[in-house]
């Protein structure tokens, strides 16, 4: 992951109202080989056991 953060990816994390950890996503840009062309790409995606289920990726 290393180098992926180094190209520019970064980490978007979900916290609660006390700032303990929920989840996170970590995002970037990848190259789609057949375009040529820059895109979005999320590299991760990840929320903790005790929050799925609680509709927190709806909105």
């Amino acid at each position: 992951m290393l180098s992926v953060l180094s190209s520019g990816a970064y980490y978007v994390v979900l916290r609660n109202k006390n700032g303990s950890l929920k989840g996170w996503a970590l995002i970037g840009e990848n190259i789609d080989y057949m375009t040529e062309k820059r895109a979005g790409f999320i590299y991760e995606l990840y929320l903790l056991p005790e929050f799925r289920g609680a509709g927190l990726g709806k909105n």
